[in-house]
């Protein structure tokens, strides 16, 4: 693992206006050589909408591409494999600029690495607070 990177990254997010809000990043790490290009869309719920006033639903898809090439990080030794994911949270507001919710999120990989290869569930309990 680098003790120190420096990454650079370039993004476009759709307006809010559009059904599935699409975002593009393309990622590059200078310290491990790896470029990361990400397609993802999302899309938000208003709970009192849906049926379940005080809440809000945020969802996500995302796809992409990993390409490293080799340095002392991993075993010089060139890597790309591909990803895939979703995830769901569900939040509220407390106040004005707070927000507490819980999520899950799935994710795949094609990575030939056996330590990280496949697929992989996780959930989450978080606070953001805003002054």
């Amino acid at each position: 693992q680098a003790e120190s990177d420096k990454e650079f990254y370039l993004g476009v997010v759709a307006n809010k206006d559009v059904a599935l809000r699409p975002s593009l990043y393309v990622y590059y790490s200078s310290e491990l050589k790896q470029t990361n290009v990400v397609v993802s869309g999302r899309k938000d719920f208003v709970g009192g909408e849906i049926g379940i006033p005080g809440f809000d639903i945020s969802t996500k898809i995302y796809a992409g591409s990993i390409q490293s090439s080799a340095t002392a990080y991993n075993d010089n030794k060139d890597n790309a494999y591909l990803y895939a994911g979703a995830s769901v949270d569900v939040t509220r507001t407390i106040g004005a600029g707070a927000v507490i919710g819980v999520g899950a999120h799935y994710t795949y990989n094609t990575d030939g690495q056996d330590a990280t290869k496949g697929g992989t569930t996780w959930y989450k309990a978080f606070a953001n607070f805003r002054f």
